[in-house]
């Protein structure tokens, strides 16, 4: 009697375990289907190289390269953040000048965004970002002819804030992929500082002059939806 008791206990508390567990990754699932997670990528270079546009050569205003949106599944609200990161270095010598160019650049914003399906295939999102830009350039010029050289050192770093609103276009391709643009209008203020240097040596004798700015600036614009985005839900 006693065997049987123990089997029939340990046949409910494997089953109670099993319970548990499918209990467990239902819950799981359903968490995981509560919010959406999509990440993008400008893709303008790819679709020139699959569709042809003969010369066209449009300017891409849009400087966020890799974007990240997260949307609760229920309400259609979310947050997006964006970043744009350019890091260049590049050295030039005809013989007679010797140029060497700098260039450090990021981009960053973050918002919130309320989605609106308007039907099977397209989805518009409305945005409100708030911004950052942190450039800066350097630039080193050498020329050397004999008997004269002449080197110039300039610098300008720019410092930029500011928020604003932005409207996306959104097409799903297949169920975890999408292709989409978004137009923005955006006010910014900031400062702007620059620096040249110049030094003349001539037969020996040297000479340096420094000019150097600082400006306030502002800017409000509307930037047209030129970016094309292609996103995957993770």
């Amino acid at each position: 009697m006693t065997k049987k008791t123990g089997i029939t206990l340990g046949i409910c508390l494997l089953f109670s375990f099993y319970g548990y567990g499918q209990s467990e990754r239902i819950d799981s699932s359903r968490h995981q289907k509560k919010s959406i997670h999509i990440i993008g990528v400008q893709a303008n270079a790819l679709v020139k190289q699959i569709f042809n546009f003969g010369n066209a050569n449009n300017a891409v205003n849009n400087p966020y390269l890799l974007t990240y949106t997260f949307i609760n599944r229920k309400s259609k609200l979310g947050f997006d953040a964006g970043v744009g990161y350019t890091l260049n270095n590049t050295f030039e010598n005809d013989g007679n000048t010797k140029k060497d160019n700098y260039i450090n650049d990021l981009y960053f914003r973050l918002g919130i965004l309320q989605m609106l399906p308007l039907n099977r295939r397209f989805t518009a999102t409305f945005n409100l970002h708030i911004l950052a830009e942190f450039l800066n350039s350097k630039t080193m010029t050498e020329s050397d002819f004999g008997s004269q050289l002449a080197v110039i050192n300039s610098t300008t770093t720019t410092l930029k804030y500011g928020l604003g609103p932005c409207m996306g276009l959104r097409y799903k391709i297949s169920n975890r992929v999408f292709a989409g643009t978004e137009a923005s209008y955006y006010f910014k203020i900031g400062n702007n500082k620059s620096s040249v240097r110049t030094t003349n040596t001539f037969n020996g004798q040297s000479q340096t002059i420094l000019t150097e700015s600082n400006n306030d600036l502002k800017q409000f614009m509307l930037n047209v939806p030129t970016a094309i985005y292609l996103a995957i839900r993770i």
